[in-house]
């Protein structure tokens, strides 16, 4: 998939031009789906979010989510493309894409501790 891909016109268009009366404004976010082939069949990595949260809360949901403090913290061992690309593409800056790139990939996965397979497959 093409990152450079926008949102179409008419849609852009559709959205208000400011935050609402209840103040919920556009946030810095990203989210991720990791799939894979497994036996043939496809797998996707979901995360379940702590039964405590006010929305969706035990719910199953893509690794990801709003722009914290912890994602302006460089991820070891960076590769794909740089920040600077991310950040052209995002129409950023280099730090703020290098946090919205940091929100996706969920904090137990960066660096090497990618799980290599399904723990719950025997």
């Amino acid at each position: 998939m093409d990152p450079r891909i926008r949102l179409p016109e008419s849609l852009l268009a559709a959205l208000p031009a400011a935050p609402s009366a209840a103040g919920a404004g556009p946030v810095a976010a990203a989210s991720v789906v990791l799939l894979r082939e497994a036996a043939g069949e496809p797998e996707v990595y979901l995360q379940r979010r702590a039964a405590g949260m006010a929305f969706a809360g035990g719910k199953p949901v893509f690794p990801g989510g709003r722009v914290d403090a912890a994602d302006h913290v460089p991820v070891p061992h960076w590769t794909g493309p740089s920040a600077e690309r991310w950040a052209a593409w995002l129409g950023t800056s280099a730090a703020t894409a290098r946090a919205i790139v940091g929100a996706a990939v969920p904090r137990d996965l960066r660096g090497d501790r990618v799980p290599a397979r399904n723990p719950r497959a025997r």
